[in-house]
């Protein structure tokens, strides 16, 4: 009888394996580690494993959003040499996070506003194929009806934004409706809704100069697709949100700045 495991025996030693697995996993510092290697489903399926681990993975994504938001916030400034070396700094867990809807998890209640910020870096330091796989997950989780019309409009211009140089040529008239849809969209909600002040905020310029750099990019017709009075069109998305920007961020401000050199060009 000794030598012979009994059934509680057995229960006991499960049970204590996977509390020691839990103890383990629920370090933030294996999790750090962890992170990059893990598909979205294992992701998500880790998490509901216990609430250690659900607190742990949590602290190490909230920790990359804060990267992810101060690389942001440095890219559209004069020091944006140094939002390129910080994303490169942590360029395994970042491409991770931006790559699959776990940024859509973790900060559930404010993605658009992270993705926002973060889509003007994404775009000079992803690869090519980096860019689509994000503009992918962008355009589905804006395709999801639970989200409002705003919400569901703002990822949608910016999955067009980051996939309209990287898509198929089969697909471009299919990403321009899109970021029509987007932009339109974005003004009837704030004709309806106007914020203190009057007008559009800041953020949604961008989607503007989305459609803007669309009409700018693909102003020759190819592959089928005509456009037509492109560049015209393009320069009125820009005036709107050179008008918007000079509102809320001045006129001497590096988007703003920006967004005037394109429309010189345009």
């Amino acid at each position: 009888m000794s030598g012979r495991t009994t059934r509680r025996q057995a229960l006991e030693q499960r049970e204590a394996a996977a509390s020691l697995a839990t103890t383990v996993m629920s370090c933030s510092d294996i999790c750090r580690l962890l992170l990059p290697a893990l598909p979205f489903g294992a992701f998500v399926s880790l998490r509901c494993s216990c609430a250690g681990i659900y607190r742990a993975t949590q602290a190490v994504c909230e920790e990359l959003v804060a990267i992810l938001e101060r690389a942001a916030l440095l890219y559209v400034s004069p020091r944006f040499s140094e939002a390129l070396a910080l994303v490169s700094e942590h360029q395994p867990h970042l491409s991770w996070l931006i790559q699959t809807p776990a940024l859509a998890v973790v900060t559930c209640d404010r993605y658009e506003e992270v993705i926002a910020g973060a889509y003007h870096l994404l775009q000079a330091h992803l690869t090519r194929m980096q860019k689509l796989a994000v503009s992918l997950v962008l355009r589905r989780a804006a395709s999801l009806r639970r989200s409002s019309s705003l919400r569901r409009c703002m990822l949608l211009h910016m999955g067009v934004r980051l996939g309209m140089f990287t898509e198929a040529p089969r697909q471009l008239l299919e990403l321009h409706r899109a970021a029509e849809e987007a932009v339109e969209g974005i003004q009837a909600h704030y004709a309806a809704e106007p914020p203190p002040g009057g007008g559009q905020p800041a953020n949604t310029a961008a989607a503007h100069y989305t459609l803007a750099g669309f009409y700018t990019y693909h102003h020759r017709p190819r592959n089928g697709m005509e456009l037509g009075d492109a560049l015209k069109k393009a320069q009125s998305h820009l005036q709107t949100a050179l008008t918007i920007q000079c509102r809320h961020l001045g006129q001497l401000h590096i988007s703003t700045l920006c967004t005037q050199l394109v429309k010189s060009q345009a």
